[in-house]
C-alpha cells in the first residue's frame, strides 16, 4: 500500500513538469493580444455605374498608434481588391463593371502597430449591384394622360442600354415632394419602355419607379406635372 502511494506521488511530481512545458509551449503558440482595432469603413451600397468605379474607403480605429494596415474585399466574385493603408487613413477599393453582383466583404485583416503589436480587425460589408436609370414623360390630351417610361440599367463595356422586361410603377401627387401614391404597375416591353393612359382632369405631378433585384438596384423618376 505504502509503495503504491509513493508511485502514485512519484508520478504526480514527475507530471507536473511536463503539464507545465506543455503549458508554456502553449502559450508561446497562442496568438498575441490585439493592441487595439480597426475597420475599413465600406459604403453599405455600391451601385456599378461605369466600367471601374472607385471607391474611398477610410480606415478607423487605432488613433495614434497605427503603423500599417491592410485587408482583403472579398465576395461572389472572390478577392477584387487589397486595401492597404500606408501613412493614410484613405484607401481606394476598385471594383470592375464585370464584377459578380451580391454582399462583398473584408476579410484576412493585417497590421501592426510602431511597436510591431499586432492590430485586430472589426470586419465590414457591402452591397455591389449595377446602376439603373429611369425617365419619364407626359402628354395630355383633355382628361387623358399618357405616361411613357423608360428604364436603363448599365452593362459592362457598353454604358447604359434599355432594361427590358420587368415591372415598372407609377404614382401621383399634389406636390412634387410627395406624399406619393400609386396608380398603376405596367410591364416595360424588351427595349424598356412602355405606355400607360390615365383619366386625370386636374394636373398632378407624376414619378415612376422600380424596386431592387439581385443583380440591379431600383431607381425612381424626377417628378413631372401634367
Amino acid at each position: 500500500m505504502i509503495r503504491r502511494t509513493r508511485a502514485l506521488v512519484a508520478a504526480v511530481v514527475l507530471a507536473v513538469p511536463l503539464v507545465a512545458a506543455l503549458d508554456a509551449a502553449g502559450a508561446s503558440a497562442a496568438p498575441a493580444a490585439a493592441a487595439c482595432q480597426v475597420r475599413a469603413n465600406l459604403p453599405s451600397r455600391i451601385a456599378i455605374d461605369r466600367d471601374t468605379v472607385v471607391v474611398p474607403v477610410s480606415l478607423s480605429g487605432c488613433a495614434g498608434t497605427l503603423d500599417w494596415a491592410a485587408v482583403d474585399v472579398y465576395g461572389p466574385s472572390g478577392v477584387v481588391d487589397v486595401l492597404i493603408w500606408d501613412g493614410s487613413r484613405i484607401e481606394y477599393a476598385d471594383f470592375n463593371s464585370t464584377v459578380r453582383p451580391g454582399a462583398y466583404r473584408t476579410i484576412d485583416g493585417d497590421g501592426f502597430t510602431p511597436a510591431a503589436e499586432p492590430i485586430g480587425w472589426q470586419y465590414t460589408s457591402t452591397t455591389v449591384k449595377f446602376a439603373t436609370r429611369t425617365g419619364i414623360a407626359l402628354s395630355r390630351r383633355g382628361s387623358t394622360v399618357n405616361i411613357t417610361v423608360a428604364t436603363w440599367r448599365f452593362a459592362a463595356f457598353s454604358g447604359f442600354v434599355g432594361y427590358g422586361n420587368h415591372v415598372v410603377g407609377i404614382q401621383h401627387s399634389l406636390s412634387p415632394n410627395g406624399p406619393w401614391t400609386t396608380i398603376s404597375y405596367a410591364k416595360v416591353n424588351s427595349a424598356g419602355r412602355v405606355t400607360v393612359s390615365k383619366t386625370a382632369p386636374a394636373a398632378r405631378y407624376y414619378r415612376a419607379f422600380f424596386g431592387d433585384t439581385g443583380s440591379f438596384f431600383g431607381s425612381y423618376s424626377g417628378a413631372v406635372r401634367r
